[in-house]
């Protein structure tokens, strides 16, 4: 029998920590997130020059993101080019095995991003320069942000090595688009790979406080003070206080937990009158990336 703290940052466990009378005895868990990131590994499809490629438009759409059905090739196979893809041996192409075509790629969000990066590459050998321009759009079709490099062909293939990268601090953008600039020379042969996005905002760590055995949240707490501090330097550095709540008579809390430390902690603040007898606080803890990186 003790007194539980359920503490939750999104549904994934990291931890448990052991508090004795307020007290922080356990280490501490650093708190990061992580972008996400679409390589297109996971698709069975063709090379170069072979048939039956896989159109690319709503598989990804359980990660946050669809498209506007380039074409997924494997570089390995096929008229192969050795060390073409930023990553693996899979990219897409929007205009693959098309006359006049100048349809840009095309990424759609089910969430508004803070960031979007993608990996671009010429798969045909050419003689010349072409600007290539990573474009970011808010739910009204509004410019949000853009980026511009210039590819050197040179009469061979050019690998995917070169970034574009948009991010926007209100985390708005909702439509990205990779096209040459102007948007009317021929998409064909330009490749994109590693499409990387992510939501950069305070995680919110909430929970709930009882009273009882694990499992058992019959018997919440209302009116605990829950404490959030920041460290920069692992246990048992203390760290600062940062953010406090109570529970509600539910026994819940909710803190928002803000950027610039690298370790967090949650204790309880010391309480006028205690049980003369030492209690264990087991604090069950879970957390997500949900797009912070701290």
């Amino acid at each position: 029998m003790g007194i539980i703290y359920k503490i939750m940052l999104g549904h994934h466990l990291i931890g448990t920590l052991v508090v004795v009378m307020g007290v922080l005895l356990g280490s501490i868990v650093t708190v990061s997130g992580e972008p996400i990131v679409i390589d297109f590994e996971d698709l069975t499809t063709s090379g170069p020059g072979q048939g039956d490629q896989v159109e690319v438009s709503t598989q990804y759409s359980s990660k946050g993101i669809t498209f506007n059905s380039p074409i997924a090739l494997d570089y390995s196979k096929g008229l192969a080019i050795l060390n073409f893809a930023h990553s693996g041996t899979k990219a897409i192409e929007q205009c693959y095995a098309k006359e006049f075509c100048t349809t840009p790629i095309k990424m759609s969000f089910t969430r508004a991003q803070s960031r979007v990066k993608v990996w671009v590459g010429f798969s045909s050998g050419i003689d010349e320069t072409r600007k290539v321009i990573l474009k970011a759009f808010d739910t009204n079709g509004k410019e949000v942000g853009r980026a511009e490099e210039t590819l050197d062909l040179i009469g061979e293939p050019l690998p995917i090595l070169t970034p574009l990268e948009v991010t926007s601090e209100n985390a708005d953008i909702i439509h990205a688009v990779v096209s040459f600039s102007p948007d009317t020379i021929l998409m064909n042969n330009l490749a994109v790979d590693d499409v990387e996005f992510e939501v950069v905002e305070p995680p919110l760590l909430s929970g709930r406080v009882y009273e009882g055995e694990v499992g058992d949240e019959s018997h919440p707490l209302q009116g605990v003070t829950v404490q959030l501090y920041g460290a920069n330097k692992p246990y048992p550095d203390p760290g600062v206080l940062i953010a406090s709540t109570t529970t509600d008579e539910r026994g819940w809390y909710s803190l928002e937990v803000p950027a610039g430390y690298e370790f967090y902690s949650i204790r309880e603040a010391p309480r006028q009158a205690m049980n003369p007898l030492v209690r264990q606080r087991w604090m069950e803890r879970s957390a997500s990336a949900i797009g912070s990186n701290m």
